[in-house]
Parts: structure tokens; C-alpha cells; sequence
């Protein structure tokens, strides 16, 4: 198998209750051990990770939603990653939370089949929660390889906003 990095510009969106924001930020894709796809080669795992600077942190009774859908259809969700933690931001540098677990739906969707999906990250905190942070899933398929999508730029995330990632 070889191995190919694929940098492509995507569009993050804010969508705030009742409103529609603009294009925020880039998002790197990576393809790590890429073979050619096949009808069997199925998603089996999601996972989410956040990192985050000095800057501000989220809450522990903040709840996070991770959906991945494709079309209209739900590809993986997880509507309460990391329950109950603290997301602390550290004093200097980076810390990263995660992986978290974003369970997978059946029939599980097809590796060529997952680009075009929309990562959507939305944030419920109870009372005020603002927080800064870079999104970073990794989509693990039946043959051994990856799709890992990022944001490059942090993301901040107020109170019930939701973010959505384009998947190329």
C-alpha cells in the first residue's frame, strides 16, 4: 500500500438556533494508507479529538453532539462525547482530549461512498460556554487505512452553535 496526503480547502459553517453563518476556516484531509476501494471496504470506527490552547475551555456539563452524515442519512453519532469532563485549557501550548468514540450506524456506509459526508460538531452547554478548539475525526475502514479530517484553524464554539465539516 502507499501512502498519499491530500490538502484540500473546505468550508466550515457555523449554524447558529435560528440563523446561518459564513464560511469560517480550512480544513486539512489526509489519506493515510489508501488502497483501491472496493465494495467491501466499510467504515468501522469514528473517532473525535479536540485540541485546544490557552484560551478558553468547556465546561463539564457542556454536552457535545459529533454527527457524521451523508446526504440525509447518519453515518456515525455520538450525541454526548466526553460527558461529564472538563476540557481544560492548558496554562501554554497544547493539549488534545480524545480519541472519543463516535459510534458507528448499520449498514455501515462504504469507503467510496464517504466523501461528500458532513461532519457536524454542536455544542449544549447548560448556562454560558464559550470554547476554543481545533476538531480533528478519523474515519478507520475494513481495510486497514484512514480518512482523517481537521480543521487547521480553532474553531470557537458559543453557546449551541453547531459547525459543519465538508468532507472532500
Amino acid at each position: 500500500m502507499n501512502t498519499s496526503n491530500l490538502m484540500k480547502k473546505l468550508s466550515i459553517t457555523r449554524v447558529k438556533q435560528s440563523q446561518f453563518a459564513a464560511t469560517i476556516g480550512l480544513v486539512a484531509v489526509f489519506a493515510i494508507s489508501f488502497a483501491p476501494d472496493t465494495q467491501g471496504q466499510v467504515l468501522t470506527k469514528v473517532t473525535v479529538e479536540f485540541s485546544m490552547r490557552h484560551g478558553d475551555d468547556r465546561d463539564h456539563n457542556t454536552k457535545t453532539d459529533v454527527t457524521i452524515m451523508k446526504g440525509t442519512t447518519i453515518v456515525a453519532n455520538n450525541p454526548n462525547v466526553a460527558p461529564g469532563e472538563h476540557l481544560i485549557d492548558p496554562p501554554n501550548g497544547w493539549k488534545t482530549y480524545g480519541p472519543y468514540d463516535i459510534p458507528v450506524h448499520q449498514p455501515a456506509i462504504r469507503k467510496f461512498e464517504y466523501p461528500g459526508s458532513v461532519i457536524a460538531v454542536a455544542d449544549f452547554p447548560d448556562g454560558n460556554d464559550t470554547w476554543i478548539t481545533k476538531v480533528k475525526v478519523t474515519a478507520h475502514f475494513s481495510d486497514d487505512t484512514e480518512i482523517v479530517t481537521e480543521t487547521r484553524d480553532e474553531i470557537k464554539e458559543v453557546n449551541q452553535d453547531r459547525i459543519e465539516i465538508h468532507v472532500p
